[in-house]
């Protein structure tokens, strides 16, 4: 029997079953340091310890929310967000923060607004290291936490206008109001309701504060406190626009 030697190869040629190996192996490589920057144009990022949280969109709208350890994408998730809503001041609505309080960083994009108060899309992270949207917020707007009460905000606006009647002219009243939550048996219980109302037929403010009773399951009749536009100006608000 007659063994045969495969004709020798040329300096620097590679056979065709180890070229396409190769080539494998280089996309394996590429693939991971593209997956956190293929398709959409980056509008926004966060680093979050090891991760860097990121926003993408097309048109200055954001598309998709991706989450990377270092090149490597290790989570993502699309989402539809109003064509008004605009950058929101840069960040687009998006935040990185502890909503449960359980030492993980969870998500919260705004995907619709009116006025200050925004409606948002929350994705709280697991134990794994993933995230999963939640319904625990349903309801809620404009999130913010108190991480030293570890205490949950929701902030909503109403506007009312008044025709004009008579000898009065139209006029509106406009409401600001931040309810505070705390955590009990893995749901939200509200505590605390603070609200600012603006009467323009007066030019006067009223600052109320409630707080829930348990035991009727509602908030109890408020303390009001009423302002002149000049105490107005004088009093500080950031425990109301905490968001700001």
């Amino acid at each position: 029997m007659k063994f045969m030697l495969p004709p020798p190869r040329r300096p620097g040629a590679l056979r065709p079953a180890a070229l396409l190996a190769g080539l494998a192996l280089l996309l394996a490589c590429l693939l991971p340091l593209a997956s956190c920057s293929s398709g959409q144009q980056l509008l926004y990022s966060v680093a979050d310890g090891d991760r860097t949280c990121q926003v993408y969109g097309k048109n200055g709208r954001p598309g998709r929310i991706a989450v990377c350890q270092g090149s490597t994408q290790i989570w993502e998730t699309k989402v539809k967000v109003e064509k008004s809503l605009g950058a929101l001041g840069g960040d687009y609505g998006f935040a990185v923060l502890d909503l449960n309080f359980d030492g993980r960083n969870d998500l919260k994009i705004a995907v619709a607004a009116a006025g200050d108060q925004r409606t948002e899309r929350v994705f709280l992270q697991t134990e794994d290291g993933s995230y999963e949207e939640s319904d625990l917020f349903a309801g809620l707007y404009t999130l913010g936490t108190n991480p030293e009460e570890q205490a949950v905000f929701s902030f909503t606006q109403s506007y009312q206008h008044e025709d004009a009647v008579g000898d009065y002219p139209e006029s509106y009243i406009t409401t600001d109001t931040t309810t505070g939550y705390v955590w009990k048996d893995g749901t939200l219980a509200p505590y605390r309701r603070i609200s600012l109302t603006y009467y323009s037929a007066d030019d006067i403010y009223c600052l109320s504060v409630s707080d829930f009773n348990e035991l009727l399951g509602e908030f109890l009749d408020p303390d009001d406190k009423w302002l002149s536009r000049q105490e107005y100006s004088q009093t500080d608000f950031s425990f109301l626009y905490y968001f700001r």
